[in-house]
């Protein structure tokens, strides 16, 4: 019996140090707070912050604008109940993500959060659309 809980344990402690390998040979630490080095930047996280990703941040919102515009289409469709709360959520996300890439691109916005109203939000999107921004 006791063999057993100990061949258990062997293997317990055996995967979660193989399963830690890759983090270690990654350079970051295993254990979060516990590992030596914690917290300091190394040159590959230096060299990463220079690096300009405006571009990359605005496509990867241009996306979430594609996905949120499908959702409040989707929820206009339905014939749920409360299908109008969804409708206000999603179209309230679909806004904050049309302002955050306006933000990005500093164009400017008329405020910093909040609903828009449809005329607002049309204006957002050819601004947008003639930055060169798809969804």
């Amino acid at each position: 019996m006791v063999g057993y809980i100990v061949s258990i344990l062997v293997l317990v402690v055996a995967f979660e140090l193989f399963a830690r390998v890759p983090v270690w040979v990654a350079g970051r630490p295993p254990w979060p707070g516990r590992a030596r080095g914690h917290g300091v930047r190394t040159r590959a996280t230096r060299r990463r912050s220079h690096v300009d990703v405006r571009g990359a941040d605005v496509h990867l919102l241009s996306l979430e604008l594609s996905r949120l515009a499908a959702l409040v289409q989707a929820a206009h469709g339905t014939r749920q109940p409360g299908a109008h709360l969804r409708v206000e959520a999603s179209l309230l996300a679909y806004d904050d993500v049309l302002l955050e890439c306006c933000r990005r691109l500093d164009l400017p916005t008329p405020c910093s959060r909040g609903p828009l109203s449809n005329a607002r939000r049309l204006d957002l999107e050819m601004t947008l659309t003639d930055q060169g921004v798809r969804w």
